[in-house]
């Protein structure tokens, strides 16, 4: 997966822009405006590879009632990734002294969609369209979702299914061109939400993704050695054009009283390159008064990297096979990632009603590469 793509996925998913916003009540209509901004250090990682980049975004998220069954929804996320200049190579490497993997680039992230409510409310079907675009990578696809919502709405069991087509960059870290692929995507994921009691909600998901085409990253490379230990050649990441992922995700919501809220998040991730990533996420969010609510958590991640990392001072005949790559994001580490989000109503205000987030957050691995990041967002219901 690009910058770009990880990048929507945690400004979109992480701080509401996205998935929340879409599947919140609205009354009237909603609009939501908000800035963000990220930075990712590299004080470790692949030390012959820079992991280091600066974000900025603006995103965009409308919700309008056009009827009393149809809510039409849409979302943007626009930024601007500036990557750190490349690690200057060993002089014992042959092919480059830089790479080109560095390059600026501009991102664009919209869905558009449609949520239908039959008379009666049980039920909502949400179809959608998305769209992603950066400079050599377009990636077009659709949604389908439904939610049932069973025994007065304490019950909601959910289905969602996705379809991306991908067209990879075809410039390589050497700066060469390459054939041009593509990489499809599916996702299906089915969810369950329970309330308990007025004071528990339980809710858990199962996620099954499956990737097929060209599943590397044309500016990854791998770096061998020779029998001395000094880096001598590059080589292209060569992974599986086959990807399967399973994830699985639950939580758990106390609210002993109104405002106030204790919470867990667990998930398991695991693929069939081996692939095995747990976390778990405490969180408790107070009231602060005038309706001001704020939210703390912690995540604490663990991760077992993919059976196809070549280790660093390999050489030709320690490749295990044809696979291969030394993408840190792949590689065995541990996470620790702290963050807090204010969420603050203007008091006293009519239709619209107005309401300003904002939200910190980080994250350290074990391997030296760390991140910080920022959401200020304004929105207005009516």
């Amino acid at each position: 997966m690009s910058r770009a793509a990880v990048l929507a996925v945690l400004l979109m998913a992480g701080w509401g822009v996205g998935r929340a916003a879409a599947q919140a009540d609205v009354h009237g209509g909603r609009a939501v405006l908000d800035v963000h901004a990220f930075s990712q250090s590299d004080r470790g990682g692949n030390p012959y590879r820079e992991e280091a980049f600066g974000y900025g975004g603006v995103g965009v998220s409308l919700r309008v009632r056009a009827g009393e069954n149809v809510v039409l929804r849409a979302d943007a996320v626009g930024g601007f990734i500036a990557n750190d200049d490349p690690i200057e190579l060993p002089r014992t490497i042959r092919q480059a002294r830089t790479t080109s993997a560095s390059e600026d680039i501009q991102t664009l992230d919209a869905v558009a969609g449609i949520d239908v409510t039959p008379r009666g409310g049980r039920w909502t079907l949400r179809p959608g369209l998305f769209y992603h675009h950066q400079r050599g990578y377009i990636t077009p696809g659709a949604d389908l979702g439904s939610e049932l919502r069973l025994f007065d709405g304490n019950t909601t069991l959910s289905a969602a299914y996705g379809l991306r087509v991908a067209m990879p960059n075809n410039k390589g870290w050497g700066g060469k061109k390459r054939r041009l692929d593509v990489l499809v995507t599916q996702n299906l994921q089915l969810a369950w939400t329970q309330i308990l009691s007025p004071r528990w909600l339980a809710l858990t998901s199962v996620q099954y993704t499956r990737q097929d085409g060209r599943t590397d990253n044309s500016f990854n490379y791998v770096v061998l050695f020779d029998a001395g230990g000094e880096p001598t050649t590059m080589i292209d990441e060569l992974l599986p054009r086959i990807r399967n992922r399973l994830q699985v995700n639950g939580r758990l919501r106390f609210s002993p009283r109104v405002g106030l809220a204790l919470g867990l998040d667990g998930s398991l991730y695991l693929d069939d390159w081996s692939i095995r990533h747990g976390a778990l996420q405490p969180s408790v969010e107070l009231p602060l008064g005038r309706g001001i609510r704020w939210r703390l958590w912690y995540r604490i991640a663990r991760q077992r990297g993919t059976r196809y990392t070549v280790p660093l001072g390999s050489g030709w005949d320690d490749l295990d096979g044809a696979y291969r790559t030394q993408d840190a994001d792949l590689a065995t580490f541990t996470m620790h990632g702290p963050g807090m989000r204010f969420w603050i109503p203007a008091v006293g205000t009519r239709a619209p009603t107005w309401a300003t987030r904002i939200a910190l957050l980080g994250f350290l691995r074990s391997d030296g590469i760390f991140g910080l990041g920022g959401n200020l967002g304004v929105e207005a219901d009516w």
